[in-house]
């Protein structure tokens, strides 16, 4: 009971220094020779247990960590050699795909249009704006002749007796610096190794595991990698074609829309020119 207690103390020491008195000193021993003797008993307790498996259970994880191991090894050889062959076959179909290239021709068609429009209609405004500007200047001038502060508590004088929340500190500063989590786990490990029938078991486990795992992961990995190949080849192949399909149609199309823009660019911005050189031309009569 008491161990419970103190380890469910708090932890803030705020820099205590437990070997600076006896009392703290000891009950940090104390701490850590409680975290010792837990240790050997879970490492005895894991050892009893690694010694009690059988062989039947040395087969189990041998078969387990050899068919992962060499199920992934064959999986990854295999997905990379299917992958690429399909990626060709894949860009071949993709290549062809007429849909792609029709939805090419219709994006790069509407897209062109409109940026020929649009830039003829700004250039034509353009040269519009300037045309009638001076045409309208010449009308126009022909009608005319903290920071904060936190007080540290004071130091903790040597020859004081320590508090009970010392004591609790030291204890679980001595514990927790000792105790093992892993000293079950370290115990079990050391157990299976002495023990002959799980390790043979672990062999026979392996072999088996080995077979079965690189045959699987042959076959998972190229199936996967023929589809994947394929599909990432069809549609780099699928883009190149709408991609090129985009690129005539959006030429044609821009070159076809320029003029009409340009056209009434040149209407619009004619219009407003003249009326800014028309105005700015009344402004200079006296």
């Amino acid at each position: 009971m008491l161990l419970a207690v103190v380890v469910a103390a708090p932890a803030c020491d705020g820099g205590l220094d437990c070997s600076e008195r006896p009392e703290t000193a000891a009950r940090e021993r104390r701490g850590a020779q409680v975290a010792r003797e837990l240790n050997d008993r879970d490492f005895d307790r894991g050892y009893d247990d690694g010694r009690a498996l059988t062989r039947a259970d040395g087969e189990r994880d041998g078969y387990d960590r050899a068919y992962d191991v060499a199920y992934a090894a064959a999986f990854h050889r295999a997905y990379a050699l299917a992958y690429d062959e399909a990626y060709q076959d894949g860009r071949a179909a993709g290549t062809g795909d007429d849909q792609a290239c029709i939805a090419g021709e219709r994006d790069g068609s509407d897209v062109g249009a409109a940026d020929g429009y649009d830039q003829g209609f700004a250039s034509g405004a353009a040269d519009g704006t300037a045309d009638g500007y001076a045409a309208g200047y010449d009308e126009g001038l022909a009608l005319c002749g903290q920071s904060s502060f936190a007080p540290q508590p004071s130091p903790q004088r040597a020859d004081e007796p320590p508090t009970e929340q010392e004591l609790n500190t030291c204890y679980n500063r001595g514990f927790d610096d000792t105790r093992d989590a892993a000293a079950y786990t370290r115990g079990f490990d050391v157990g299976r190794r002495d023990n002959p029938d799980y390790q043979a078991g672990l062999q026979d486990g392996r072999r088996r595991g080995e077979d079965d795992g690189f045959a699987d992961g042959d076959l998972d990995g190229w199936d996967q990698g023929s589809l994947d190949g394929f599909d990432a080849g069809y549609l780099d192949g699928a883009d190149a074609t709408y991609a090129d399909c985009y690129d005539a149609a959006y030429g044609s199309s821009y070159d076809a829309s320029f003029p009409a823009g340009y056209d009434q660019g040149y209407d619009a911005g004619y219009l407003d020119g003249f009326d800014d050189g028309y105005a700015d031309a009344l402004a200079t009569c006296p």
